[in-house]
């Protein structure tokens, strides 16, 4: 039997996740994160996938526009290149929900 991985970046509700500096400004991140505002990724969930052509060179440019979490309430919509996000694994996934949770307590 043949089988065929999915793109799980394409998936409309996929956790995916991004550098800081690439979902907000350089100084936001900078101020948030310190010396890790480069290194730092933040987590988000897909809302929609774009896939554009270019009349002039006959390119097609991936886009993922997807919802991040900052914390502490801060989200942020952000549209980006496909080669820019990266799927969470799901061992990634619960040690954010548990540093979520420790960050409430």
């Amino acid at each position: 039997m043949l089988t065929v991985d999915v793109d799980q970046r394409r998936i409309v509700g996929a956790r995916v996740k991004a550098k800081a500096v690439h979902v907000t400004s350089e100084s936001e991140a900078a101020r948030r994160y310190g010396q890790l505002s480069k290194t730092k990724m933040v987590f988000g969930t897909v809302l929609s996938v774009d896939t554009a052509v270019n009349p002039t060179t006959n390119r097609s440019t991936t886009t993922v526009v997807a919802e991040y979490d900052f914390g502490g309430g801060v989200t942020k919509r952000k549209s980006l290149n496909i080669r820019s996000v990266h799927v969470v694994a799901p061992e990634e996934e619960n040690q954010q929900s548990r540093a979520q949770w420790n960050q409430q307590r």
